[in-house]
C-alpha cells in the first residue's frame, strides 16, 4: 500500500512539472513570411525533458494535423524557451530550435504535446481561425506573464494579440515572464501641439525607470525625457510622458527600460504624426533657434538669461513653417527665455541648453 501511495505521489508530481511548460507566442509578421514562429517555455522551478514532446499544425479548420517533434536528450530549464521556426527561416536566435511547421496564413491552430497527450493549445481544432478571437493574421499573439499553466482549451484572457505587427515586434526566447518589466500596451497621440505618451505594465521587477526616445527617420534616437519606474511589483503599472516639443509630420518613440542593476531592454517603436495648428517655440541649441510659423510676416526674437540680460535677439522677415536661426552669440549651457513676436501673436517659451 505505501509502494502504491509512494508511486501515486511521483506521478502527480511529474505531471505538475510537465504542466508548467506551455506556449508563450506565436508570429505571423507582416513583413516577412518566413519568420513566422511559435515558442515554448518552462515557467516552472524545475528542468523539464521535453524530449519527444511535438508541436503539432491544424491548417484551415482541419481535423487532421503536421508536427515536429523536439530532438532527443532536451532538458528546458526554468526560464529557458525552445522556438520553432518555419523551414526557411532566417532567424539566428540564440535559444534552441527546431524548424519546420510555423506555416499557414494566421488562422491555424498549434497544439503541443508531450508525444502522447495535449499539454496546451492555441486555437480551436476543427475551426478556421479566420475572423476568430484567436487570429493572428499579420499578427504577433502572446501569453500574459501572469500565466504559469498551460490551459487545453484556447482562454482569450491569457493572451495579447498585436495587430500589424513585424519581425521585430516577435521577441523569441525571451519569455515575458523571466523579463524584469512585462509591457502591455505602449501608445502615443497628438494633442494641444503636442505629444501624448502611454504605457502600461503588468509585472515590474528591480524596475528602476524609462528613458523616453524620440526619433525623425525611426532609427537614430534621442533621449527627451524620464520616467521613474515602480521597482518591484505585481500589479497594472499606468504611464505618462509629455513631448511639448514634438517635430512638424513624423516622430518616432520608444522607451529604454533601466533595471537597478543597469541592465537595458528596449520597447517596440511607435510613430506619432503631428501638423502644428498655431506659432511656436520648437527647440533652441548653443547655436539655433528653431521655431514654427502659422503665417508669413515681420518677426522678432529674443533670448534672456535667468538674470533678465538678453544675450541674442534679431528681427527678419519670415515664411510660413519652420524657420531655423543661427545665432549671432553662442548660448552657454543654462536656463534661458525665448520670447517671439509676430504682429500681435507673443510666444515666450523657458529652454534648458545643455
Amino acid at each position: 500500500m505505501k509502494k502504491l501511495y509512494f508511486l501515486f505521489l511521483f506521478c502527480l508530481t511529474a505531471v505538475v512539472v510537465q504542466a508548467q511548460v506551455l506556449i508563450t507566442e506565436v508570429t505571423d509578421p507582416d513583413d516577412n513570411y518566413r519568420n513566422k514562429f511559435v515558442e515554448i517555455c518552462n515557467r516552472g522551478e524545475t528542468n523539464v525533458d521535453i524530449s519527444g514532446w511535438s508541436l503539432e499544425r491544424y491548417s484551415n479548420g482541419k481535423a487532421s494535423s503536421q508536427g515536429v517533434t523536439v530532438d532527443p536528450d532536451k532538458i528546458l530549464a526554468p526560464g529557458e524557451c525552445h522556438v520553432f521556426l518555419n523551414s526557411q527561416s532566417p532567424l539566428n536566435l540564440s535559444c534552441a530550435q527546431s524548424t519546420g511547421i510555423p506555416s499557414g496564413n494566421g488562422n491555424d491552430v498549434y497544439e503541443l504535446t508531450d508525444g502522447a497527450n495535449r499539454v496546451d493549445i492555441y486555437g480551436e481544432v476543427g475551426v478556421d481561425g479566420t475572423g476568430e478571437p484567436w487570429e493572428y493574421k499579420d499578427s504577433v499573439a502572446k501569453r500574459n506573464g501572469s500565466v504559469t499553466s498551460p490551459n487545453t482549451t484556447w482562454t482569450a484572457s491569457e493572451w495579447i494579440i498585436e495587430s500589424n505587427a513585424n519581425t521585430a515586434d516577435g521577441t523569441p526566447c525571451e519569455d515575458p515572464l523571466f523579463l524584469p518589466v512585462e509591457m502591455t500596451s505602449f501608445t502615443g497621440f497628438a494633442a494641444n501641439n503636442s505629444v501624448v505618451l502611454q504605457w502600461s505594465t503588468a509585472t515590474e521587477t528591480e524596475n528602476d525607470h524609462f528613458i523616453v526616445e524620440r526619433s525623425i527617420d525611426g532609427s537614430s534616437f534621442t533621449a527627451i525625457g524620464k520616467v521613474l519606474g515602480n521597482g518591484t511589483t505585481q500589479t497594472e503599472q499606468n504611464y505618462e510622458f509629455v513631448d511639448a516639443n514634438p517635430t512638424i509630420g513624423n516622430n518616432y518613440y520608444q522607451l529604454t527600460q533601466v533595471d537597478l542593476d543597469g541592465t537595458l531592454a528596449k520597447s517596440n517603436v511607435i510613430l506619432v504624426e503631428t501638423n502644428l495648428n498655431e506659432s511656436q517655440v520648437m527647440g533652441l541649441n548653443a547655436n539655433q533657434l528653431q521655431i514654427y510659423l502659422d503665417k508669413r510676416g515681420e518677426t522678432q526674437f529674443s533670448i534672456y538669461d535667468v538674470t533678465g540680460n538678453l544675450v541674442n535677439d534679431a528681427a527678419f522677415n519670415a515664411n510660413k513653417g519652420m524657420q531655423t536661426i543661427e545665432l549671432q552669440n553662442s548660448l552657454r549651457r543654462g536656463i534661458y527665455i525665448v520670447r517671439v513676436q509676430q504682429g500681435t501673436n507673443t510666444i515666450v517659451k523657458k529652454y534648458a541648453v545643455q
